[in-house]
């Protein structure tokens, strides 16, 4: 499955090179070709996330909502329903920011903890979601020809496809694997769980962090009166207090 949507990625980012090449020719002679590009992208999303598993970045009902997406669009160019620059820019537009925010707001902007690769990825969003912000006003800037657009949109979005394939694991029924693979399964499992609750815990420290911050800032303010209104007001017992009731 991870084969298939390496694949898959292949083809879109193939596809988006040869638009950025060939960005003088007109939308509709390559309309064909994006939308069969497309289609096959999200046949193979909604496939493949029926026979796998996702180790991380995105859940199943995500990688399901792009695959119906993207398929969308492919149907949508294939029939030759969208020709017009602007309309075919708009749409583009609003997909790949869409694609950019949604890889920004499933990393972890804990930039030192982080690992090379996930740094790369937070920025790849960012790059993905600048990129699509400002095809909506191509025209009050570089006035960028609209296929060089598209491909630039169709590359960004292979790269984040590529991603989710390396994050694929096929899962095989039950019946067909034996005790070992099912140990083995569930030490992933167990990891991927952990990794869950290294990112629970980080949260909590920052916001813990910043909870700290704030009080000390209205201490300063005069906001509590003392101490112990402050532990009251987060909902702790102070230590004076509980010495007492002993």
């Amino acid at each position: 499955m991870r084969t298939l949507m390496m694949i898959a990625s292949t083809v879109l980012l193939g596809v988006g090179t040869f638009c950025m090449a060939n960005q003088t020719a007109p939308f509709i002679s390559v309309a064909f070709i994006i939308g069969l590009a497309l289609t096959i992208m999200g046949i193979v999303e909604l496939l493949v996330m029926r026979m796998s598993v996702v180790n991380q970045y995105e859940t199943s009902n995500e990688v399901n909502a792009e695959g119906w997406v993207t398929l969308i669009l492919g149907v949508v160019f294939l029939m030759g329903q969208v020709s017009e620059g602007v309309a075919v820019v708009s749409l583009f537009a609003l997909w790949t920011m869409t694609e950019g925010v949604k890889a920004i707001s499933n990393s972890n902007f804990a930039l030192r903890s982080n690992s090379t690769t996930d740094n790369i990825l937070l920025l790849m969003g960012i790059v993905t979601a600048i990129f699509g912000t400002y095809m909506f006003f191509n025209s009050l800037v570089f006035n960028m020809p609209v296929l060089l657009m598209v491909g630039i949109s169709l590359f960004l979005v292979a790269i984040n496809r590529f991603k989710l394939a390396l994050a694929i694991e096929f899962k095989a029924p039950d019946f067909l694997i034996g005790n070992e693979e099912k140990m083995a399964e569930a030490r992933r499992e167990r990891a991927r769980a952990m990794d869950k609750a290294k990112e629970a815990i980080r949260e909590r420290k920052a916001a813990e962090e910043k909870i700290s911050k704030i009080t000390k800032a209205m201490v300063g303010e005069g906001h509590y009166a003392n101490e112990e209104d402050r532990y009251l007001d987060r909902g702790e017992v102070p230590a004076r207090r509980t010495a007492k009731n002993r």
